[in-house]
């Protein structure tokens, strides 16, 4: 009886040793993976991989980890490492919306619009239900369009755009891509009101990762189109104070000065284009031309 006793106390003893042993190993995991994250908010990326990676050899079966580690190369622009990593989590955990979503930005960046799209959608199904995906989404739909023509695409993108201005209305990624859908839609004034409404919730942001000369230049084509020069001048002059010498920007500026009669600046802008690209150049030269 007192061996008996004295086995299944053994025994028992016996289980909470290797419990205890599982949970500080996943304890001190846990612990590494939040040293990486202070690394890397701290911008310590290589030091921040470095700790991820410890973590992985302790505990190599959290998705958790491998997502991290992949945007953490996806930002560092080591897409094929992180392509790697975004699938060992997808593997560990197929429902990961974070490595999904991670996944599908590799596929945006290799110009694959529809792959990038599924995995997006796959984001979403799995719990992902942020505006920033659907802001991908938009935008995958627009290049789409771009390369195809196909109007389904620019109905898709408006849809989705739409879907996260609802969930963020001062998303102002998702208004510039919606400025360039009204645009290719020949919906001049709503392309103005959404492009005006980029840069507010731009200038209004403390982190911006977009490309207001860009959205400029699109607004500045809006205005155009409803010949409204002189605001057209006006929006290729900002396009052109945050990147100077863009090519589309002085053309469309030198047209404008055109249309409003005031040939010394138009001539001028002819001058500058000729100095970095010879054919708009001649093309303006021709509309100044045939207004004076």
């Amino acid at each position: 009886m007192k061996n008996t006793i004295i086995k299944k106390l053994s025994i028992t003893l016996l289980v909470l040793f290797f419990s205890t042993s599982i949970l500080s190993a996943s304890e001190e995991s846990d612990i590494k993976f939040g040293f990486a994250m202070d690394l890397y908010k701290n911008g310590k990326i290589p030091e921040s991989l470095k700790v991820a990676n410890e973590a992985i050899s302790i505990d190599s079966n959290n998705s958790i980890y491998y997502t991290f580690m992949g945007n953490i190369y996806k930002q560092i622009k080591q897409y094929d490492e992180s392509e790697q990593n975004f699938r060992k989590a997808l593997k560990i955990n197929s429902k990961d919306g974070g490595a999904l979503n991670g996944l599908a930005g590799i596929f945006s960046h290799m110009g694959q619009s529809t792959q990038a799209i599924k995995y997006y959608k796959k984001a979403l199904r799995n719990g992902l239900d942020y505006y920033g995906v659907y802001v991908n989404i938009g935008h995958e739909y627009l290049v789409l369009y771009e390369k195809s023509g196909k109007v389904k695409h620019l109905f898709f993108s408006k849809e989705n755009l739409e879907k996260a201005i609802k969930l963020n209305e001062k998303a102002y990624d998702a208004h510039s891509y919606l400025g360039k859908v009204f645009i290719n839609s020949y919906d001049y004034d709503s392309a103005i009101e959404s492009l005006k409404k980029s840069i507010k919730y731009a200038s209004e942001s403390r982190i911006f990762y977009g490309d207001l000369s860009g959205v400029y230049y699109d607004l500045a084509s809006a205005y155009y189109n409803k010949k409204r020069y002189g605001e057209a001048v006006k929006a290729c002059k900002e396009s052109l104070e945050i990147l100077p010498n863009i090519p589309d920007a002085v053309f469309l500026m030198g047209v404008s000065y055109a249309y409003l009669g005031n040939e010394d600046e138009a001539v001028k802008q002819y001058h500058s284009l000729a100095i970095i690209d010879k054919i708009s150049a001649s093309t303006l030269l021709e509309v100044i031309n045939k207004k004076f």
